[in-house]
């Protein structure tokens, strides 16, 4: 379980508690260190940060919803309501901040965001000799798009997980923060996301 801890910005990142993606899956063995914080920021929405100390990510796609998995890439599938039908949105993100996300209930029933209407920014990115780092905010006007009226606070629970990969990178590597228990490469597997709660 992750605690979501409350903001009033996003220069209070560090307040939040850390978490990490350690699960190394399906004979994965380049293993960077992957750590993260997620915040709520009070009426605004979501603020994760997201580091992965990793030299020289490799970074082709630079568009909206191109296959950056394919990339050096660092990803946070959410729930934010999971008593409700509609799924979990993925944000898959690589080193040019280019994002590839959709809403839907499993790997076959995606909807690109874009076809809902929906263009949330991208993630700003900054790039340092050893490691690159990832900021993107999820408005609450976003999520409710999605979801219809809901809202966040003490108590709520929302399902994720958060992932390392690159399918086509030197070292082919899935990570995880919550394990999967699947036996071929699958992250599009909501059964396997972990509990976060607001405090």
């Amino acid at each position: 379980m992750y605690r979501i801890v409350t903001i009033d910005d996003v220069a209070q990142m560090n307040r939040a508690g850390e978490f990490a993606v350690a699960h190394w899956l399906w004979g994965t063995t380049y293993q960077p260190e992957v750590t993260g914080r997620l915040a709520l920021v009070e009426g605004k929405g979501f603020a994760l940060r997201m580091i992965c100390r990793e030299a020289n990510p490799t970074r082709v796609y630079t568009r909206r919803d191109e296959p950056v998995y394919k990339d050096s890439c660092m990803e946070a599938f959410f729930n934010f309501a999971p008593d409700r039908p509609q799924g979990y949105v993925n944000f898959e993100m690589n080193a040019n901040g280019a994002m590839l996300c959709a809403i839907g209930a499993s790997r076959n029933e995606r909807t690109p965001l874009k076809a809902l209407g929906l263009t949330p920014d991208g993630p700003a990115v900054k790039l340092d000799a050893d490691r690159w780092q990832l900021d993107l905010f999820i408005p609450l006007t976003l999520i409710q798009a999605i979801y219809g009226p809901v809202e966040f606070g003490p108590g709520t629970r929302i399902r994720a997980n958060f992932y390392k990969c690159g399918d086509e990178t030197p070292a082919q590597h899935y990570g995880s923060w919550s394990p999967v228990g699947t036996e071929k490469p699958d992250f599009h597997t909501p059964q396997y996301f972990g509990e976060l709660v607001i405090e």
